[in-house]
């Protein structure tokens, strides 16, 4: 892709400063690559900014066939614990509230289900012989971890028979949901986890690297990987390596020229196609000058070229290192086109410009030079009066195709002279920009001469733009879930699964567990303290920020009892719709 250079600026390429990474270098990436008009490239500050912006706007939607799979593991789950209940009352006995309440103290409970006073007492405290060998009761974890047959050591055997099997279903079953909660889970949390770094990038998960500027402050900035070496690119700077581009001009009247570049089949353009500038003069077509004839020769030479990789430091999901996760946003910007809604959505309006910003690319590869040679030759001019009407000195310039410019700045002076050619004798102009001789020690800025880019919405053309329809903050398609209508608020939600599987929150039990709403019972006693073991472990309950940050949900509850599928269910939808960087 070529390069309009008033757009660009040079690239400091001195990346490594004794370790840290160079703050200049850092704002030259920190842009997006944007394609003008003329097909030339452009850079536009603010890529981190504007991608903030995206991806915290984003979450992922359950789908009906999400919601599809989760209820069916919920239904053959609570078909399994029921067939449980069914057959051990036919077959042993009836089951009392007496007899839950005496399961319920001798597991050290407030209260015992029907399903707890099965699995978690007679099973696996009488009928494992713990009891009688004086045992503390199994823990819900260390049930699921204990062979099954031991389990049943001193149950009937007719019992065995039929309870085993519908046992293990109950935790085959429970199994797969939790498999299926945690793919959903990842997806939703890694687009939450890659938007908290970007929002406070940090050093310790490659978030964040730090930078120094010229006068020796050093701060934490978004990550960015550039390759190869300084030292490398230094040395290929340094070469006598060229590339050289030309092109053939021939007067064919009107105004206009005969052009071939590189030799190529030629074609008529306008003779503005190229233009020399005097310091504080106006832009002169080529051929226009006094004394010039009717053809020119351009040579532009790039010395020392070097190619380099640049960067945003992925997001991988598996660490939660990085910062830039691109699949997301992409497959969000596709669905608010289109008709169907399936996975990533954003969930906050993303306005008409940054859509538009879309159709901007990133910067993948840089090429660049030590310095340019600008070389026209006149093979029928007249020197004498080419001397007195081509701008020679310092400050001249020159542009090609309107874009390319190759002209003096802060750090690289353009001088312009009149010359012979040594190839042909004809006088030339020569204007040099950088060091030229070869194996020249380059300069702290290199010249971009071309770059290669990634467009990260390839598919985000501007008919799908025009069909886009925002959607309000956490307002779903009717396909979506989980998100519970009958309730007020995610929180109503949560409390009312749990009161519909354990029963209604008492003032006893909010008192007990030194807490005053039925919400934050459930979050911080239940979930916080029962069932993530942290009261076993004597420390304290989890938080809802761990809960929100964690990488498998599941597993954060190694003690949830089998009847919890559906609390944790309900536990996703509830963090999934807390604000960005909630606690």
């Amino acid at each position: 892709m070529p390069v309009d250079t008033s757009g660009v600026g040079e690239f400091p390429w001195q990346w490594n400063n004794m370790g840290t990474f160079n703050a200049q270098t850092w704002a030259f990436l920190n842009t997006f690559a944007a394609r003008a008009p003329s097909g030339m490239l452009r850079l536009i500050p603010g890529l981190t900014t504007w991608y903030y912006n995206l991806i915290s706007a984003t979450a992922y939607v359950w789908t009906k066939d999400d919601r599809a799979r989760i209820d069916t593991h919920l239904k053959d789950a609570r078909a399994a614990q029921s067939q449980l209940i069914q057959a051990y009352q036919s077959m042993v006995s009836p089951i009392s509230p007496a007899d839950k309440q005496t399961a319920a103290t001798a597991l050290g409970l407030n209260a015992a289900s029907t399903l707890i006073y099965v699995v978690d007492y007679q099973i696996a405290y009488i009928w494992s012989g713990r009891k009688d060998s004086g045992l503390a009761p199994l823990t819900v974890s260390e049930i699921r971890a204990t062979p099954m047959d031991s389990l049943f050591t001193g149950a009937p055997a007719a019992v065995r028979k039929v309870l085993k099997p519908l046992l293990e279903a109950a935790f085959q079953n429970e199994e797969a949901w939790a498999a299926e909660i945690d793919s959903l889970w990842n997806m939703g949390r890694a687009i939450r986890h890659a938007a908290d770094n970007t929002f406070a990038p940090g050093v310790a998960n490659d978030s964040g690297m730090y930078t120094i500027d010229r006068s020796g402050v050093t701060d934490v900035r978004h990550s960015f990987t550039v390759a190869p070496s300084t030292v490398e690119i230094e040395n290929t700077l340094s070469s006598s390596k060229t590339i050289t581009q030309s092109l053939s001009m021939r007067d064919a009247g009107s105004g206009s020229a005969l052009v071939s570049v590189d030799g190529a089949q030629a074609a008529r353009v306008p003779q503005s196609v190229v233009k020399l500038r005097a310091h504080k003069g106006a832009p002169k077509d080529v051929l226009a000058h006094d004394g010039a004839g009717d053809r020119a020769e351009v040579r532009i030479t790039y010395h020392g070229p070097a190619e380099i990789t640049v960067s945003a430091q992925a997001f991988a999901p598996t660490h939660g290192t990085g910062w830039y996760l691109e699949a997301p946003i992409t497959q969000a910007a596709r669905n608010q086109s289109g008709t169907t809604k399936t996975g990533y959505q954003f969930q906050l309006p993303v306005d008409t410009a940054q859509l538009q910003a879309a159709e901007m690319s990133l910067l993948q590869r840089l090429l660049v030079c030590r310095a340019i040679t600008f070389e026209v030759v006149y093979p029928n001019g007249d020197p004498t009066r080419l001397a007195k009407s081509i701008p020679t000195g310092p400050g001249s310039s020159a542009t090609l195709m309107g874009d390319v410019h190759v002209s003096a700045n802060s750090k690289h002076a353009a001088k312009a002279a009149m010359q012979t050619d040594t190839q042909t004798g004809a006088p030339s102009l020569v204007l040099k920009l950088g060091e030229d001789a070869a194996g020249g020690a380059p300069g702290p800025l290199a010249f971009v001469i071309g770059a290669q880019v990634h467009r990260p919405f390839p598919t985000l053309d501007p008919a799908m733009r025009r069909k886009a329809k925002f959607q309000q903050l956490l307002a779903l398609p009717p396909n979506a879930a989980p998100v519970a209508t009958e309730h007020t608020s995610p929180g109503d939600a949560l409390v009312a699964v749990y009161e519909g599987i354990f029963g209604t929150i008492t003032s006893a039990q909010l008192q007990h567990a030194g807490v005053k709403t039925a919400l934050d019972y459930v979050l911080t006693y239940v979930l916080g303290t029962q069932w993530s073991g942290t009261a076993a472990r004597h420390a304290p309950p989890l938080t809802v920020a761990q809960m929100r940050s964690a990488l498998m949900l599941r597993a954060l509850f190694p003690e949830m009892p089998l009847e919890g599928a559906d609390l944790l269910t309900e536990l996703h939808a509830f963090l999934m719709q807390l604000p960005a960087r909630s606690s």
